[in-house]
């Protein structure tokens, strides 16, 4: 959809569901070829993974004006919030125990909410693309931002067109700067044609960056069974070991994460989950986060447009003192 674009979100009882409704909108191309769609225009697909969600339904509601329908069918009332970019993506995330109440007869706003936390003095830094422009990364520093991840790559060719001089400018403002690999191979092969990507793409930066490379592996468009998921993840990190020498991070969203067995508990965890008043639940692989994106509306100086706001689980302190071997 156009980044511009104000969907009407509503919810309803009996039973409860969220209702989005996108105007000016169609399914894109690419659609069908992962979500089914009958010839009526219309779909679902069983939610599993959620304790609050059920089931989400989708449609063409009008085509003239072309208007897309987005229903969540829920277990259970839910209070949620909205993320509305201005990017392409609109985001319902579903808070779990509160004592808010989610409206039931009200049309609910699409302005962004900001999470309150308690830091307890945690490092606080951020992860960009290209997509967030041009920064100026000294304002970002003096904001208070002590750590950086970039993204690098994409695939088994893409690199980052603002990748070098994002690394560049977190250097010069005395960020600690890492990178990151968003992965969509579904073979081993393929993730380890895509670690050498990502490798490539680190020795054009200098090679060692001060924070340890990530492998992003958030979502599952083909149907990997959690067999194959661990299979591939597995692959894509042994490979980034064998050509970096360190040990990679595995990026993650909090619900996703289940699909990694106990073998992965290795790793330290970089886990996302955009919530008001709490931070991430223990998935299977992982007893602890080693940092949480929490945000992915924040503002920050030197940054036009909203961009993830992340916390490592430490003082900057004992972040640096882990990375000691690194840093030299």
């Amino acid at each position: 959809m156009d980044g511009k674009v104000s969907p009407k979100v509503t919810t309803l009882t009996q039973p409860d569901r969220i209702v989005i409704d996108i105007p000016d909108s169609k399914f894109g191309e690419e659609f069908p070829a992962s979500q089914s769609i009958n010839n009526g225009g219309q779909g679902s697909f069983l939610v599993t993974e959620d304790l609050d969600a059920s089931k989400v339904r989708y449609s063409m509601f009008s085509t003239n004006p072309a208007s897309a329908r987005i229903v969540v069918d829920l277990d259970h009332s839910t209070p949620f919030h909205l993320i509305n970019a201005d990017d392409g993506k609109f985001v319902i995330a579903l808070d779990q125990a509160s004592e808010e109440s989610a409206s039931t007869d009200t049309v609910i706003s699409t302005i962004p909410v900001e999470p309150t936390i308690s830091s307890d003095g945690h490092a606080q830094g951020i992860d960009v693309s290209h997509h967030n422009g041009n920064i100026d990364w000294q304002q970002v520093a003096a904001a208070g931002k002590t750590f950086a991840f970039i993204k690098a790559t994409e695939g088994t060719k893409y690199q980052d067109n603002q990748f070098l001089a994002n690394v560049q400018g977190a250097r010069d403002a005395n960020i600690l700067v890492g990178a990151y690999h968003f992965l969509n191979a579904t073979t081993v092969d393929g993730a380890r044609q895509e670690a050498a990507n990502f490798a490539r793409a680190l020795d054009s930066a200098g090679g060692r960056l001060d924070l340890p490379p990530v492998m992003d592996y958030e979502n599952n468009p083909k149907g990997l069974t959690s067999a194959q998921i661990s299979e591939v993840a597995h692959a894509f990190l042994d490979e980034m070991e064998k050509l970096t020498g360190r040990e990679p991070i595995v990026y993650t969203g909090n619900v996703f994460a289940s699909k990694f067995d106990p073998t992965f508990s290795m790793y330290k965890l970089w886990v996302a989950r955009y919530s008001t008043t709490q931070k991430p639940t223990a998935v299977p692989a992982w007893n602890s986060w080693w940092a949480w994106q929490y945000s992915s509306t924040g503002s920050v100086p030197g940054i036009s447009g909203q961009v993830d706001l992340d916390e490592y689980n430490g003082t900057i302190d004992e972040l640096r003192a882990s990375l000691a071997g690194s840093l030299d």
